[in-house]
């Protein structure tokens, strides 16, 4: 239950700031980002594995990595389609 309360506050915090960073209108928007920020952080987590600072005993820079690298790919991905229709 810890990890997933961490995992939503990493996604909430990568995703608004995806949101900022990217100033453009994200399809979905802030709902959005923080779903795939989720994804990306869960999976940084289980593929990164357990090393750098920790919150609540769960590994945060795995998680960041991850939910920052999934959001990005998504900010490529849909101004490539954007462009394309």
């Amino acid at each position: 239950m810890t990890i997933l309360l961490v995992l939503l506050g990493v996604a909430l915090i990568i995703g608004s700031g995806g949101h900022w960073i990217a100033k453009q209108e994200i399809p979905g928007g802030i709902a959005a980002t923080m779903v795939i920020a989720f994804a990306g952080a869960w999976l940084g987590y289980f593929m990164a594995g357990d090393w750098g600072p920790t919150l609540f005993r769960f590994p945060v820079v795995p998680a960041l990595l991850g939910a920052a690298l999934f959001l990005a790919i998504f900010i490529v991905l849909s101004k490539i389609t954007n462009r394309s229709s």
